[in-house]
């Protein structure tokens, strides 16, 4: 379950970018990076909120316009499956295209989001 989350270091980088809502799970800011699913929060621990990656995408829509596509790519000859990504703006065709190929899903998606962090200032 802890896959469908952002990892740690994307949900540092969604803080740092404004990312403030609330969370179904938390890192803990400590040194082994605790993933919690429920949390009561306590006054004297530091949580950080970790989006579920299609909360993240809708954070991007919502807040910064931003719509990411990941995509199935059957390479010609070897017939192997590679994943690429697209970043756009809302209503403007073929912005910010990054057709980088990854070897997994969950790959394409973290490499995609990584980008649309880099488009928001």
């Amino acid at each position: 379950m802890k896959d469908l989350f952002l990892p740690y270091e994307l949900a540092v980088i969604a803080k740092e970018k404004g990312f403030n809502e609330p969370c179904l799970a938390y890192y803990d800011n400590n040194e082994r990076r605790d993933f919690y699913l429920v949390v009561k929060k306590e006054s004297n621990v530091e949580l950080l909120p970790t989006p579920l990656y299609q909360q993240i995408l809708n954070w991007f829509i919502e807040k910064h316009d931003l719509e990411i596509n990941v995509k199935s790519w059957k390479g010609e000859g070897d017939g192997k499956i590679t994943w690429i990504y697209s970043v756009k703006a809302l209503g403007v065709p073929s912005t910010y295209r990054f057709n980088t190929k990854s070897s997994s899903r969950l790959e394409a998606w973290q490499k995609a989001i990584t980008a649309a962090f880099t488009l928001i200032k």
